[in-house]
C-alpha cells in the first residue's frame, strides 16, 4: 500500500479511538448526571413531608423546606405520643373487659365474629354508602359522623 493511503488509513482509527473516547466520556457524564439526580431526589425526599391544604401553589421553595423541617420536629413527638394513645386504649378496653362475666364476653366474641362474617358477605361501598359501580340519587347519600 502506498503510504498516503496508510496515513488516510491511520487518521481513520485515530478519529474513531476519539470519537468513541469522546462517546465514552459522554456516556460517564450522563451517568453520574443521573446519579446525582437520583441522590438529589433521595435527599428531596427524606426530607419531604406533607404540605397542608392549598399550600402547594402558594409557599415558594425555602417555604416549603422550613415547613418540611418543622414537620419533622413533631414527628418523632407525635409519634411517641400516639403509642403513648393506643397503649391507654388497650389499657382502657382492659378494663372495660375486665367488667363482664365469662358468658357476656363469649357472646360479644359471638357477635364480633357474625359481624365479620356479614362485612365479607356485602359488597364494597364507597365513602358515599353506595356500593362500587353503582350511583345514588344526592337524597340517598347518608353524612358521615
Amino acid at each position: 500500500m502506498s503510504r498516503r493511503v496508510m496515513q488516510g488509513l491511520g487518521l481513520r482509527v485515530i478519529a474513531a479511538v476519539l470519537s468513541f473516547s469522546v462517546m465514552a466520556a459522554a456516556a460517564d457524564a450522563a451517568d453520574e448526571k443521573a446519579a446525582a439526580e437520583t441522590k438529589t431526589k433521595k435527599a428531596r425526599a427524606e426530607a419531604r413531608g406533607y404540605l397542608p391544604p392549598y399550600y402547594k401553589n402558594v409557599v415558594d421553595g425555602v417555604q416549603r423546606e422550613k415547613i418540611y423541617k418543622i414537620q419533622s420536629q413533631y414527628e418523632a413527638k407525635m409519634d411517641e405520643l400516639e403509642k403513648q394513645l393506643k397503649a391507654m386504649a388497650d389499657q382502657r378496653d382492659a378494663e372495660i373487659e375486665g367488667v363482664l362475666t365469662p358468658e357476656q364476653k363469649q357472646r360479644i366474641k359471638e357477635l364480633a365474629a357474625e359481624a365479620k362474617t356479614k362485612r365479607a358477605k356485602k359488597p364494597d361501598v364507597s365513602a358515599e354508602g353506595t356500593p362500587q359501580g353503582t350511583t345514588a340519587a344526592p337524597s340517598e347519600i347518608r353524612p358521615t359522623k
